[in-house]
């Protein structure tokens, strides 16, 4: 937030303040922006090194020559690509938009794009081995197994999740059309093109992510699109100046972000402070003391519970010989067919995080 209002400072002029003020509405407002926030996770760094780059690409548009724009905006590059995987894409995507403006405004700019390709590749060269690596792993044995419609509209929606997220797309989607025409008139701004520039890679990120889901296995899921979206915000936050500053759909705006902000925290709230993870560990803690485990639900095998109960073994599979502790989102009377022959005492019913809720039992 403070990086973009010292730099709207030079970049926008006049329209600075109102710029930056609905950009740091979108970025400390939006839904998704809760969760993240408080997360210690790479996506809220890689948003802001993302947010760096773009901005400094188009420092470097406005001044080609400048030696220090040229490093900023490669160091940026180069921290984004480091730090996640579909940060390093949307870099991709704003040094190719990069690319195309500098060339349509001087083909002799091509010594430059030469330049901060190179300087790029060589930079990021070391972690290429491991890119390839990564990908072949998850397209053999990444976790998720359905990319379908829902997951799509989990994707479109993610950024505004919550009460108002259909009116949120709504209104977005207005501002995006009704911009467009606009670009077509006589002697358009650069800021108008800029916020094209910064709606675009993340526009191409989604594009590209969810190609990839249905054409070669899911790959793609709704948070990788977060550290793109400081992008689109600044975009978005330009264009609405470019509406004039008095228009409806700034005040439509403006209201939605100010009513969304008492539901959308109060729901991310529950969701990361008041969901029945720690239920469960007082639970853990006095039943299982370092016995095995033996669960249906491959996430909770594969991380989270050998991180709540370390003491325990944690086994994955279904057969017949469960015996002890056995936690499953099946109700008892299925897990009964699954083990006939067998006294089943219901323990527990809970979750953790909001994400993973199951019954827990005990089998002899």
């Amino acid at each position: 937030m403070f990086f973009v209002w010292i730099k709207s400072k030079k970049l926008f002029g006049k329209n600075a303040n109102f710029i930056s003020l609905f950009f740091i509405l979108f970025i400390g407002l939006c839904p998704a922006s809760f969760s993240m926030a408080v997360e210690l996770r790479m996506y809220t760094w890689a948003l802001f090194f993302v947010t760096a780059c773009g901005i400094y690409a188009y420092e470097l548009y406005q001044n080609p020559q400048s030696t220090k724009l040229f490093y900023f905006f490669i160091l940026f590059g180069i921290l984004s690509a480091y730090t996640h995987y579909y940060a390093f894409l949307t870099v991709c995507f704003i040094d190719l938009f990069l690319i195309i403006a500098l060339l349509k405004r001087n083909k002799k700019d091509w010594k430059l794009c030469l330049a901060f390709c190179m300087v790029s590749l060589l930079a990021y060269l070391p972690w290429i081995p491991i890119i390839f690596q990564q990908f072949s792993v998850q397209v053999v044995s990444w976790w998720a197994t359905v990319f379908n419609f829902e997951t799509i509209l989990e994707i479109i929606t993610f950024l505004f999740e919550g009460n108002f997220s259909n009116l949120f797309l709504l209104l977005l989607a207005t501002i995006f059309i009704t911009f467009v025409p606009t670009l077509k008139k006589k002697n358009q701004d650069e800021e108008s093109y800029f916020a094209l520039f910064a709606l675009l890679p993340f526009l191409f990120v989604v594009f590209t992510g969810v190609m990839i889901s249905l054409l070669v296995r899911p790959v793609f899921v709704a948070r990788y699109m977060y550290p793109a979206s400081g992008l689109l915000f600044l975009g978005i936050s330009i264009i609405l100046c470019k509406h004039t500053k008095q228009s409806l759909l700034t005040y439509l705006t403006l209201g939605l972000l100010l009513i969304g902000l008492p539901f959308s925290y109060a729901s991310l709230y529950q969701e990361e402070y008041e969901n029945g993870t720690e239920d469960f560990k007082e639970f853990a803690k006095n039943t299982f003391q370092g016995a095995p485990i033996t669960t249906t639900i491959k996430h909770l095998s594969w991380t989270v519970l050998p991180y709540y109960c370390p003491d325990s073994e944690v086994t994955f599979e279904i057969s017949s010989n469960i015996r002890g502790y056995f936690i499953t989102a099946t109700k008892i009377d299925l897990v009964q067919q699954l083990l006939p022959n067998t006294t089943i005492t219901p323990l527990y019913y809970g979750g953790i995080d909001n994400h993973y809720s199951f019954f827990v039992y005990y089998v002899e």
